[in-house]
């Protein structure tokens, strides 16, 4: 019978819940979320959601090169109050944006900010950290 060693892995390390990291905004998609716009009426379809991948910019964690964080947020639209609207103000360095206000996503790829950190088990056990909120930096 084979030998099974456990190894520490420097390369995705787990930290704990409520870290806060340094990070930069790597690239920014729209898609579809988990959830159901109406989950009483499936033909609604799902919600959409912005997905975010971040690197940590952090100089203690320079050697996490492969390493990358997600977060998403829903709705797309940012509107006062919501996490999209937070986001958003936290990568753009403001307290609050303008009612009106449009930018492309893609404006906020190298952006940085302060990102707080959760930590998720996956259906399949694999835990891992995800970005659950932003502050400016």
């Amino acid at each position: 019978m084979p030998v099974l060693n456990v190894e520490k892995s420097d390369k995705y390390p787990i930290f704990p819940e409520g870290t806060e990291v340094n990070v930069r905004v790597e690239g920014v998609k729209q898609q579809e979320s988990f959830f159901w716009v109406d989950k009483n009426d499936e033909s609604k379809g799902k919600q959409q959601e912005l997905s975010y991948r971040f690197k940590i910019t952090d100089p203690e964690y320079a050697h996490l090169t492969e390493a990358s964080l997600f977060g998403s947020v829903s709705p797309v639209t940012p509107k006062q109050g919501n996490k999209s609207y937070n986001w958003a103000c936290a990568l753009l360095g403001a307290e609050e944006l303008e009612v009106g206000m449009a930018f492309d996503t893609d404006e906020l790829i190298g952006l940085e900010a302060t990102a707080t950190l959760q930590r998720y088990e996956s259906k399949a056990g694999n835990v891992g950290n995800s970005v659950t909120s932003l502050h400016v930096k």
